[in-house]
């Protein structure tokens, strides 16, 4: 980030009142001593810094100090330029190889500040690593010298002495005022060689250096557009590259993390850098970098060697991106939206296509950016367009790609507002509804069952269902982490059911519903926000199938378990016995069908789940004499029980499905995801997953009553980097992680952890990949 350097009280004085190079004192020279005549810091008779009787102009070897001026250019999160001066003088000249060379002070102000991130500045061609630490200074023996009250370089970059305003502390130091570099950089142009002077003080005698110091022009990227967010691609090198300007000048490459990172000089010629995906994993997910034009002179003064620096420096704000990105996925009927689609893995142009389904267009596609990976466009959808998620296909001359639920059609949600004003408005009609929070109540219903028992805003909308009929509600929020439930009225006071939480960092929370009779229910969103909170926006689907004439009484079945007695419930009349068969699919054998007494609402059904069966959604099929054979989609889930996990057995990928499982008689201490969370103490289950070019996991964890954490490693051992994390810091709930893998695919080990050594128990676990 740009750096934090406030202008201490006082210090605009003194800038006013000595701006470029002030007139001098009214005495015959340019010394502090009022006595003598001539330009020294001593009573001798000339300008040299030894006890001579001459004007000779004869320097020293000695290391006097360094001044910067360093510009920063415009980027992603600042349109203007800032361009600061700042110098320290002092004979310890290792004090001055910090990253004051790129822009920040080793030494400034009241007592001793110290940049986080010390580094020192490597030579050429060469680089190293630093962690996140102060640069430690010692007050009794550091020395800096006093050279009066201001420092300049050309005509608009002043530095203030700036222990004269604040608490004196005996070292001298010298900024200028963040707040006033984007005037300076308005008036000062890169590119120009800057005369330095100083005031003169007690330390060091007045000088005029003409044309010391040369102020380089930033870096021209080539390779990224420093003007939106720097994509870091799983798997993917990251390469810098820039237009080669000045011989004479090194460029500086620093690659921050969260708690360190990585620093390269090369000569400003060699044109670009690579960082190998292997070094970027490390830096984490928000990973930033800076290039730096360095112009490093050292000028002879008869006080000592000057070292004179001009920086010129471009920052870039990272990202993990996957393989495409829509910055506004929500697109209102009869509305025209401005978007911006991204497309990390490919070129686009403005000739390229999209098509997102019938009643939808893309109008005025234009480049977005410098490097063909961004387009910007006008959605338009028509007033009579059907809602819901919509999947868009991109085709460039480069090639193509889908992208599956790129953006949801939506509609107002039309009967919103307090619970009594939208019961009366009727049932809500299948569909994509754009809806907020703001101006709700939280409503009476008992959430006691809901793990989350959230207490917020409350929507209540109006369904109505037939038996047998289902209800699937999906939820994407912004800015909350929403809750859905469903309760029978404005005035019910018994306890909602069924409750699903969306992970405050999840953009989707789904819940499925089947009535065993005609209901009228509240399907309910609840915030989780209290009174005072913003406002804001969700989407709702609401999607109703059947009516279906049974309902299963349990919708997970693990692979190889016998189950006994399994309940399924009719909807539709008795049944009667040996009227009745189930097919439950491929590698799942019905061995007996009773229904208690000969004739009943229900019936119990003998299985075996084989080990191969595949796991995921399947349907259910239902025969009778009456109604034929009737298919239920998607009626219960296929997963394997994980009860223990290690390294060694977790050599197998894993599908997409839903698991359930236990961490209670699981490995400890197999794995760490403490490179990007603060304890992982407890037992965890881990699963290997093997990702296609492009494809995204998403995992959505429930721990009920322990805390649990979520992260993906790059290999499968305790010294492993987590390449991402997440931990909602609740004792129990529900944990969501998403990751992309690169272009290229690959395998990943997914960890379920457990915070703390008592942390562990039985959780389950849902994976979904996309590409």
């Amino acid at each position: 980030m740009r750096p934090a350097q406030p202008w201490p009280a006082g210090l605009v004085l003194l800038a006013l009142l000595s701006p470029g190079c002030p007139s001098e004192p009214a005495n015959d020279d340019d010394s502090t001593v009022a006595t003598d005549d001539d330009d020294s810091t001593a009573a001798d008779d000339d300008d040299s810094a030894t006890g001579d009787d001459d004007d000779s102009s004869t320097s020293n070897d000695e290391p006097l100090g360094q001044i910067t001026a360093v510009w920063w250019a415009e980027d992603a999160l600042f349109d203007w330029p800032d361009l600061t001066l700042h110098a320290v003088l002092s004979r310890d000249a290792e004090l001055l190889d910090a990253e004051d060379a790129v822009g920040r002070l080793s030494l400034s102000g009241a007592g001793v500040w110290t940049t986080d991130a010390f580094w020192p500045l490597p030579n050429i061609d060469e680089g190293s690593s630093f962690i996140d630490e102060d640069l430690i200074v010692d007050l009794a023996t550091t020395q800096t010298l006093d050279a009066g009250l201001w420092m300049a370089a050309g005509d608009v970059l002043t530095a203030g002495h700036v222990d004269l305003v604040e608490e004196a502390t005996g070292l001298h130091t010298y900024e200028q005022g963040l707040e006033y570099g984007a005037e300076a950089a308005e008036l000062q142009s890169p590119g120009e060689a800057l005369t330095v002077t100083w005031d003169g003080g007690p330390d060091v005698a007045p000088v005029e250096l003409e044309d010391a110091l040369f102020l380089p022009v930033p870096p021209a990227l080539s390779s990224v557009d420093p003007m939106h967010p720097l994509p870091l691609r799983a798997g993917e090198d990251l390469v810098l590259g820039w237009t080669a300007e000045d011989p004479s000048s090194s460029v500086v490459i620093t690659a921050y993390g969260p708690d360190g990172g990585q620093v390269l000089r090369v000569p400003d010629d060699e044109g670009d850098v690579v960082f190998t995906w292997e070094e970027l994993a490390p830096l984490g997910g928000d990973a930033s970098f800076a290039v730096a034009r360095l112009r490093t002179d050292d000028v002879a003064t008869p006080q000592g060697v000057l070292t004179v620096r001009g920086v010129a420096r471009q920052y870039l704000y990272g990202e993990r991106v996957g393989a495409w990105s829509l910055d506004v996925p929500t697109w209102p009927v009869g509305v025209a939206t401005d978007v911006q689609l991204a497309w990390w893995d490919g070129a686009l142009t403005p000739a390229a296509t999209l098509d997102a389904g019938p009643d939808v267009t893309f109008t005025g596609l234009a480049s977005a950016d410098t490097t063909a990976n961004r387009v910007t466009a006008q959605v338009s959808v028509a007033a009579e367009a059907s809602t819901g998620p919509r999947t868009l296909t991109v085709t460039d001359s480069a090639g193509s790609f889908v992208a599956t639920e790129a953006g949801w059609v939506v509609a107002e949600l039309p009967h919103a507002g307090l619970c009594e004003d939208a019961v009366d408005e009727g049932d809500v009609l299948d569909g994509a509804y754009l809806s907020a929070d703001g101006g709700l109540i939280d409503s009476p219903f008992d959430t006691s069952e809901c793990a989350d028992t959230p207490s917020g805003r409350d929507q209540a909308i109006p369904v109505s269902l037939q038996a047998g009929e289902r209800l699937t509600a999906r939820l994407r929020h912004s800015g909350f982490g929403a809750t859905m439930y469903l309760v029978g009225g404005c005035d019910d006071t018994n306890a909602a059911f069924p409750c699903v939480a969306a992970p405050n960092v999840g953009p989707e929370v789904e819940l499925v519903y089947q009535a065993l009779s005609d209901e009228d229910l509240l399907l309910v969103v609840d915030s989780r926000m209290g009174p005072d909170a913003l406002s804001a926006d969700f989407v709702v689907d609401i999607r109703r199938d059947g009516p279906f004439p049974f309902s299963l009484d349990t919708d997970f079945f693990s692979l190889g378990a016998p189950l006994t007695d399994v309940p399924v419930w009719s909807t539709s009349g008795d049944w009667t016995q040996g009227d009745l068969s189930f097919d439950f699919g491929p590698d799942i054998t019905v061995s007996d069908v009773t229904v208690p007494g000969g004739t009943a609402d229900y019936a119990e059904v003998d299985l075996t789940v084989d080990n191969a069966a595949a796991v995921g959604s399947r349907p259910v099929s239902i025969t009778t004499t009456a109604l034929g054979t009737v298919s239920m989609p998607d009626a219960l889930d296929v997963g394997d029980f994980i009860y223990s996990s290690t390294c060694s057995s977790a050599d197998f990928p894993v599908l997409p499905g839903t698991y359930q499982g236990s961490t209670s008689f699981a490995a400890w201490g197999e794995t760490s995801g403490e490179t990007c969370l603060s304890s992982t103490a407890g037992s965890e289950a881990l699963l290997r997953v093997d990702l296609l070019p492009g494809e995204t996991l998403f995992a959505t964890a429930n721990t009920p009553g322990w805390d649990g954490v979520l992260y993906v490693l790059e290999s499968c051992d305790p010294t492993a980097f987590a390449l991402s994390c997440t931990d909602a810091d609740v004792s129990s709930g529900t944990e969501y992680l998403q990751w992309t893998g690169p272009a290229a695919g690959g395998t990943v080990w997914l960890v379920l952890d457990g915070v703390d050594v008592a942390d562990e128990g039985e959780f389950e676990l849902t994976l979904e990949v996309r590409p």
